[in-house]
């Protein structure tokens, strides 16, 4: 609980600096296009000038967003209420998740070692879409656990109404899950094949309009981060623990 009330503390101390980073603006400018279409459209008409192109981005986070700024949020305040909250968010339902399912020192690890990466942190203060599919698929995993099938297939098929990327990656997570615990095999079918089921409208759009899009290999994704420090303490409590 320590590294949670820190974590917040920490938040709160940066809320100046909030918004970090400017994917949080691509996502207020698609809010503005739901707000001006009075929806969730399919062509992005902000864009591109003067007809738009093909809108491919899943709509819930910018419904979520539109929703504040119809409450009278400003946009800034959307984009810094997002940055400041997620982050505390994904720990506190990380630890809540994990202490249930599995033990308090698994939870308290896995705390442990989600809030000591930099990294970690930055990529998901500044990806608000995928960090917010990721705790959504960590809710995914409670149901499992508590084998509430249909509850599980609903939110993970809310995942892919957020992040495409992070539902699919956990549709491999789900389903390499059940073959290394036979047991919730046959519930983890249940979850990816219902998830994606219910994803199927989103998923037959992006398909018809395959020849507007192409993938870009992004740059991170071919980078390596390798903080010394964190490696040497790694190997000096293992060789503690192994003594012990």
């Amino acid at each position: 609980m320590s590294l949670l009330i820190l974590s917040l503390l920490l938040q709160v101390i940066r809320l100046p600096f909030f918004p970090l980073f400017i994917d949080v603006y691509y996502h207020l400018a698609v809010m503005l296009g739901f707000n001006q279409a009075g929806g969730y459209v399919t062509r992005a008409f902000w864009e591109a000038a003067p007809f738009g192109y093909p809108h491919f981005y899943p709509p819930l986070l910018h419904t979520v967003m539109l929703l504040l700024y119809k409450l009278g949020l400003s946009k800034i305040a959307i984009a810094k209420i997002l940055d400041f909250l997620l982050y505390p968010s994904f720990l506190l339902a990380a630890w809540l998740i994990f202490r249930k399912v599995l033990s308090e020192r698994f939870a308290f690890f896995a705390l442990l070692v989600a809030s000591s990466s930099y990294s970690f942190y930055l990529s998901f203060v500044n990806n608000p879409a995928a960090s917010l599919a990721l705790i959504i698929c960590l809710c995914v995993f409670y149901c499992l656990a508590r084998a509430k099938t249909i509850a599980s297939a609903m939110l993970f098929g809310l995942s892919f109404y957020t992040h495409l990327g992070m539902g699919g990656l956990f549709a491999v997570v789900f389903f390499l899950y059940g073959l290394f615990n036979r047991e919730n095999l046959k519930i983890c079918l249940k979850i990816v094949s219902g998830g994606v089921i219910i994803a199927l409208p989103l998923l037959l759009y992006l398909y018809h309009l395959k020849g507007s899009f192409t993938f870009y290999g992004a740059m991170e994704n071919s980078l390596l981060e390798i903080n010394l420090l964190i490696y040497i303490g790694a190997i000096l409590g293992l060789s503690f623990f192994l003594k012990k």
